[in-house]
């Protein structure tokens, strides 16, 4: 009787533990969160690369649509889950906020999100993507106090070595910058041929930029990028969503 009692008891605390951090949190305690923000070049080299103009930007755009759709929650074996925040912003001599950090597990949210990706309109000129990676790097500072879990995928066709502008301090700076603040980068090229060193100065590691592509004549190899992508933030979040505590005094119960 003595065990049952005290079984009861810890199952009583743990329980009222959970509300509190339900409380605390304002999300479900087992609710993992990470935050992504997807950075779109509408540049003049990609809006104007290929006629009709802007038919690459509304390729990209697509890709953005198949990632959103691909971010449902994910169970890990620790008996949490992983939940997605999404943003999206594009770029070109300026830097255009489509969407905030957005619920993906929200319907409403994410069709509003999705609608915002489907009216963007290309800006066709300079590519300053330094700028536009400080920027990211603002908004996922906003989102989840759960650090680690922060994501940056930058769809580019990259950028010259030299006689480039670089007004927001370049590209080793922001990218810099964004890794202080443990935010890792994905770089995806627009298209295969994109595919060089230029994305490697962009990418967190080798995995984050290897056979990356938002655009091609196979949508076998779109759909490779996204399911790379989301499998390996699932892999890289297990230690950290299975290891995070909500700070709760179970002797204050």
């Amino acid at each position: 009787m003595r065990l049952i009692s005290a079984v009861l008891l810890l199952s009583s605390v743990c329980s009222a533990q959970f509300q509190q951090c339900d409380r605390e949190a304002g999300k479900p305690y087992r609710d993992c969160p990470v935050d992504v923000y997807i950075v779109l070049d509408t540049s003049e080299s990609v809006a104007l690369r290929y006629k009709p103009y802007g038919s690459l930007v509304d390729r990209i755009k697509k890709f953005t649509l198949d990632f959103a759709d691909q971010l449902n929650s994910r169970h890990f074996g620790c008996a949490r889950d992983l939940v997605w925040s999404l943003g999206v912003l594009h770029y070109s001599d300026e830097v255009k906020i489509v969407s905030e950090l957005t619920s993906m597990g929200e319907t409403i949210e994410k069709d509003r999100l999705k609608k915002a990706v489907q009216e963007i309109r290309y800006i066709g000129k300079g590519t300053h993507t330094d700028c536009a990676i400080s920027a990211a790097t603002g908004q996922l500072i906003t989102g989840s106090p759960l650090h680690g879990n922060k994501y940056m995928v930058v769809v580019t066709d990259g950028h010259p070595f030299d006689g480039y502008k670089e007004p927001c301090g370049g590209i080793s700076y922001a990218v810099s910058e964004a890794r202080g603040m443990d935010i890792k980068i994905f770089a995806v090229a627009i298209t295969p041929a994109h595919m060089d060193i230029r994305l490697s100065a962009i990418a967190s590691d080798i995995p984050y930029v290897y056979n990356l592509t938002a655009t091609s004549n196979d949508p076998r190899l779109v759909r490779n990028t996204i399911d790379t992508i989301v499998s390996l933030i699932y892999k890289d979040s297990e230690d950290l969503c299975c290891s995070y505590e909500c700070k709760v005094n179970i002797f204050s119960f």
